[in-house]
């Protein structure tokens, strides 16, 4: 990257790895081919410090101010709005790309739809 890194996630599977990496220039996606680590995808203008999980290769949720979280579906270049009632503080995984939990600053377990549901 140009710039330094203040925020990643990582999904890994065995066939390539995905990252979303957050810099003072904005956050992107960056996806492994077979020519290494390509950036494909600027999707924010500004740097994200918030929690953030990707929850697959094209899904990644991202806590926004004051609260709840945004869903970004990078294939469909989609984005969902996710409410709690207050800040995030955590976004757990449950095992199914549809499903989220969110954990925010009060210890409120939220368990939020992402709208990833296989066909």
């Amino acid at each position: 990257m140009e710039t330094d890194i203040d925020n990643m996630t990582i999904f890994q599977h065995s066939l390539s790895t995905t990252l979303v990496v957050s810099t003072k220039k904005g956050c992107f996606l960056v996806r492994e081919d077979s020519q290494g680590f390509q950036i494909t995808n600027h999707f924010n203008p500004g740097p994200n410090t918030l929690p953030w999980l990707l929850l697959s290769e094209s899904l990644l949720v991202m806590a926004t101010e004051p609260s709840g979280a945004q869903v970004y579906e990078f294939s469909t270049k989609k984005i969902r709005e996710l409410k709690t009632a207050s800040q995030v503080r955590f976004i757990l995984p449950t095992g199914d790309a549809g499903t989220v939990v969110l954990v925010d600053d009060k210890g409120r377990v939220t368990v939020a739809e992402t709208g990833d549901r296989p066909a």
